[in-house]
């Protein structure tokens, strides 16, 4: 009876050290994890900070409106828990905003151009809310998006639609015989 009792705290033993095992290895690939979400967002947030600051050195941005823009990538997770998931969500904002302003300053050539491109990422910044609570899911799932689209909208290449009439042969002569 003994020897059971023996093998049975033996077993019991074996079990709870695997599972401390187990779970220590799961707490440092959870760590792991936690620590390269945030070097991911401070270079996400580095970098965005880094592109306001070349358009401010082309005169693009004021260092107010950066200020402002920056917000978008500081507010992100005041309703969202840092994952993979909303990092790679985060990259995609701050990658629609910089392209989107990127397409405004390469297609404005001229002074004049360049001051209307200005003036219209001047309102887009306006539309930022200016408080942190404001910059929720509905806010980046929703608002951000259709900003960006109105901002897209005044930098796009006008298309010209042509209605072109359908081409009818006329019969002919023979094609008349034949129907005869």
């Amino acid at each position: 009876m003994t020897i059971w009792i023996t093998i049975l705290v033996t077993l019991l033993f074996i079990a709870m050290m695997a599972y401390v095992i187990l779970e220590n290895k799961k707490q440092k690939e959870l760590e792991r994890i936690r620590k390269e979400n945030a070097q991911r967002h401070k270079l996400i947030q580095s970098t965005f900070k880094r592109r306001l600051n070349e358009y401010i050195e082309k005169r693009m941005l004021r260092p107010k409106d950066r200020d402002l823009l920056y917000l978008i990538a500081v507010n992100f997770f005041i309703f969202r828990r840092l994952s993979t998931e909303s990092l790679s969500q985060l990259d995609k904002t701050i990658g629609l905003v910089l392209n989107t302003i990127d397409k405004a300053i390469q297609i404005a050539q001229s002074v004049e151009d360049k001051e209307m491109a200005r003036l219209h990422i001047q309102e887009f910044i306006q539309l930022l809310p200016l408080s942190g609570r404001d910059y929720n899911l509905d806010f980046y799932d929703s608002v951000l998006p259709s900003l960006i689209a109105r901002l897209e909208s005044y930098f796009m290449e006008p298309t010209i639609e042509i209605e072109v009439p359908e081409f009818q042969e006329s019969p002919t002569n023979s094609d008349k015989e034949e129907v005869a």
